[in-house]
């Protein structure tokens, strides 16, 4: 079976800063929705999500599943990041299409 994956763009406020220790705004800019090619319209039930981490000068995220319909209405509590890491599943690595993200330098 054939799938997509399609960007999903955070409707919400990002504020496109990461650091050493937060890379989460990244996170939010890396959302998609996975879908088969039979599927009707998109179901963010099938979201991937990749959880960033540095490892050396580079930035690497590993897919891990969520139900992005959590998006679907502004956060009541006003949080820039209403995903929570409870949101969050592993995912079988060898089920996905980019089961990883790797993020280099580029060298001058």
């Amino acid at each position: 079976t054939k799938r997509s994956l399609c960007y999903l763009n955070y409707p919400y406020q990002n504020n496109h800063f990461i650091s050493s220790d937060d890379l989460v705004d990244l996170e939010y800019d890396l959302l998609f929705i996975r879908r088969k090619s039979t599927d009707y319209g998109i179901d963010p039930w099938h979201g991937s999500y990749y959880k960033m981490q540095w490892e050396g000068d580079s930035i690497v995220g590993e897919v891990h599943e969520a139900d992005l319909d959590i998006l679907a209405a502004p956060p009541e509590d006003g949080s820039l990041r209403p995903i929570k890491e409870s949101d969050l599943t592993p995912a079988e690595l060898d089920r996905f299409w980019l089961p990883k993200l790797v993020i280099k330098p580029v060298s001058p």
